[in-house]
């Protein structure tokens, strides 16, 4: 195996996430591709697959992304097809859906397409309506500016003269709007430039 290609996939149905996982390694291994599975966005991946539920855009804009001259493919997995009046605009970076309801090779077609789609066009430098709203507020950029240059979160509550409560409240958000599991994936992101290409709302 010459290639290795990392893979995230969030997805609360931890079966099916796991299903997809092996019936991934399975198909790139039978093309000689090794797979990585990653279990956080701080680092950079290949393939990044995320649920999401109905009537919820995919936002693949606001992960981040310290890897931009890297290609990456973004899908967004879903229950079942959308009826064609009420599908949402993807987001500018989606470079396909997948759907639970799907045989298997369907799948795996998907995801070929998908990787070979993001070779060939140049990644958006400009963020799509979706993206956009979830943008780090300025206050969340704030603290997370000060934590990734070793300021506790006393520091910060005493700078900025706010609670230590809602420094955490903030770093909370700011995670959860990243798909930064731990405070380590946090500061693994920092150290990647994680922060500086994230849009300020």
């Amino acid at each position: 195996m010459t290639r290795i290609l990392s893979i995230y996939i969030d997805d609360s149905n931890l079966f099916f996430a796991a299903g997809l996982r092996l019936a991934l390694e399975q198909h790139f291994s039978a093309r000689s591709v090794g797979v990585c599975h990653l279990y956080s966005t701080a680092s950079p991946a290949d393939l990044v697959i995320i649920a999401a539920g109905e009537g919820v855009a995919g936002q693949f804009c606001r992960l981040p992304r310290p890897d931009y001259w890297l290609s990456t493919a973004y899908l967004t997995l879903r229950d079942r097809p959308e009826v064609p009046m009420l599908m949402l605009p993807a987001c500018q970076r989606e470079t396909g859906r997948l759907y639970r309801s799907d045989p298997l090779e369907k799948i795996m077609r998907q995801v070929d397409a998908a990787l070979e789609a993001c070779e060939m066009r140049y990644d958006f430098a400009h963020r799509c309506y979706w993206c956009d709203k979830h943008a780090l507020t300025l206050r969340e950029h704030d603290i997370v500016r000060l934590l990734g240059h070793g300021e506790t979160p006393y520091d910060i509550a005493e700078r900025l003269q706010i609670s230590v409560k809602t420094v955490s409240l903030y770093k909370r958000s700011m995670m959860r709007k990243m798909h930064l599991k731990s405070t380590s994936d946090l500061y693994h992101w920092l150290q990647n430039g994680g922060l500086k290409h994230q849009p300020v709302a």
